[in-house]
């Protein structure tokens, strides 16, 4: 799946106590975030919400609530383009029906499962309309650095899929982007600044690469696109290949093989470390053989990593 579309802008909402992370991020949200279905006019973004869900990769099992008051409503609409490629329409009632069933994933109701996987059944534009509404409530989970709350959205991205892969993996690869609304900053020290740039970081690549890698081997074909695995930012490649290498499966040992062989030392340091994660606990063996044929790296480090991983003590953070 190529990257999607830019949105349309929209103003978002934020509670008072979201720090300098939250307002970068929203603010990117307002300028038309990468990845998602073009559109007109757009609801506020959703705060998280207070209840709490569980482990990553794991459905949470959280008891039912009543929804949290003063919350806008969320982010669907018609008809649905995507990749300017029509892909739908959702008439009025099911837009709806769409909108109430979305405030069960807003509070954690254990009725949400169901609800989802019943529009999910659907397909057309519904599993990619969830999708953009996942990724826009993750802007705001991460930026309150919530990994409960990044678990409860890695579910229901595993669940629908492919559709879900473009709008994750598009923000993991940007590097930067211009704010249409510049954001102003107090530092400690009292000072005000003035930032007129989005500039992603570790953090929310770590946290797009474990939404990712849940998802599985529907997210490998992108992963492994030359835009993702080969692009032009050096963080973007790392947390890519960490992705595939969580994922572990045949096809993403296959595309990892060949970044042992790139010119980047730190590629190919990488690369070996996320083969060694697809290898350890004998996840798959199919990494051993390019390691093996990468013990002879010109580069110390690299042969540091290529040893770790055959020694099965590669690991990652997530």
């Amino acid at each position: 799946m190529h990257t999607p579309s830019v949105v349309r802008p929209v103003v978002p909402s934020i509670r008072p106590r979201a720090g300098a992370t939250a307002a970068l991020l929203l603010a990117l949200l307002a300028t038309g975030c990468v990845g998602g279905v073009k559109s007109g006019r757009r609801p506020a973004l959703e705060a998280p919400p207070e209840e709490l869900a569980g482990p990553v990769g794991q459905d949470p099992d959280v008891a039912s609530a009543n929804p949290p008051g003063g919350r806008d409503e969320p982010v669907v609409e018609t008809p649905v383009i995507l990749e300017d490629r029509y892909v739908g329409t959702i008439g009025d009632r099911d837009l709806a029906d769409l909108r109430r069933d979305w405030r069960l994933f807003l509070r954690k109701d254990r009725a949400w499962p169901e609800a989802r996987d019943r529009w999910l059944a659907r397909g057309g534009p519904y599993p990619y309309v969830i999708a953009e509404n996942l990724l826009r409530y993750f802007l705001s989970a991460s930026a309150y650095g919530d990994r409960r709350d990044l678990s409860w959205i890695a579910v229901s991205a595993k669940k629908i899929g492919e559709p879900s892969v473009g709008y994750f993996g598009s923000l993991l690869i940007l590097d930067q982007r211009p704010l249409q609304q510049p954001v102003r900053l107090r530092g400690k020290d009292g000072t005000v600044k003035l930032v007129q740039t989005w500039i992603n970081d570790d953090v929310t690549r770590q946290q797009l690469a474990m939404i990712l890698a849940y998802v599985g081997e529907p997210a490998v074909s992108t992963l492994a696109s030359d835009a993702y695995l080969r692009g032009t930012s050096s963080n973007a490649r790392r947390y890519v290949m960490y992705a595939l290498g969580r994922i572990g499966s045949d096809r993403a040992v296959d595309a990892l093989a060949p970044m042992l062989s790139a010119a980047d030392w730190q590629d190919r340091a990488t690369a070996a470390k996320s083969l060694g994660v697809a290898l350890a606990a004998g996840r798959n063996e199919r990494a051993r053989a390019p390691l093996l044929r990468a013990t002879g790296d010109p580069d110390a480090f690299v042969r540091k990593k290529v040893e770790e991983a055959l020694a099965g003590r590669s690991k990652l953070d997530f």
